[in-house]
């Protein structure tokens, strides 16, 4: 009876640093280009989102009314009136078209 010995290199059994090293690149390009797709189909609701957000920036922009101190106060368009009447100051009210 003769023993079989099967002799198995180290160098064909991937260590699990090299399998590691392997499939580290591939996982890197799967993420990469999920975030590429991500990023394509969110731009057009973020740019959208963005455009919406600045101008409503721009159309609440407080505006700057000088008080009879000197100080310079940002007074909104809506409420300027109550402001002025709970500080005790008289506001100037611009008349609603």
């Amino acid at each position: 009876m003769s023993v079989v010995q099967e002799t198995t290199s180290r160098s064909r059994i991937p260590s699990n640093r090299s399998r590691a090293a392997l499939v580290a690149p591939q996982r890197q390009y799967a993420a990469r280009r999920w975030l590429q797709e991500a990023t394509v189909k969110a731009t057009p609701a973020l740019s959208s989102l963005a455009w919406v957000a600045s101008t409503a920036a721009r159309l609440e922009a407080p505006r700057r009314m000088w008080i009879s101190t000197g100080v310079s106060v940002a007074v909104r368009e809506e409420g300027a009136a109550m402001r002025a009447r709970c500080h005790g100051r008289v506001m100037h009210e611009r008349p609603s078209a």
